[in-house]
């Protein structure tokens, strides 16, 4: 769900930078909505679900407190890129598009499954035994 998920929100981004580039003002509102749904029912609500399967309770604070804080980050620099002299709309979708796209091969290599694991097994899947 997180390839498919990142798939539809980087076609949706780069779709919003060129449709605002070519001032189609109704698609760029169309592929917004596309990318709040495909971020609410697959990335959005699944980083939370991972974290808590995933970690133990302190560590799960310090996820929480990474997302919580990427979005306060985002908040503060997103009106600031937004600026045509800075960056403009267009552009920051395309960055935005990239980092979806970027972010396929790091769900490939480097999330786990865990379906059909316990607990416990969930918990030891990202704990480096080595230590």
């Amino acid at each position: 769900m997180l390839i498919f998920g990142h798939l539809g929100m980087g076609i949706n981004h780069l779709l919003i930078g060129y449709l605002n580039t070519v001032e189609n003002s109704t698609g760029v509102i169309v592929n917004m909505g596309l990318f709040m749904w495909f971020y609410g029912s697959t990335s959005g609500p699944l980083a939370w679900a991972i974290a808590a399967e995933t970690v133990v309770d302190k560590g799960l604070g310090v996820c929480l407190t990474s997302l919580y804080l990427w979005v306060i980050i985002l908040s503060l620099i997103c009106p600031v890129i937004m600026d045509p002299e800075v960056m403009g709309p267009s552009n920051v979708f395309y960055f935005f598009s990239v980092i979806s796209f970027l972010a396929i091969p790091y769900v490939i290599y480097f999330m786990k499954e865990t379906k059909g694991l316990t607990d416990k097994q969930k918990k030891n899947l990202y704990y480096n035994k080595d230590q």
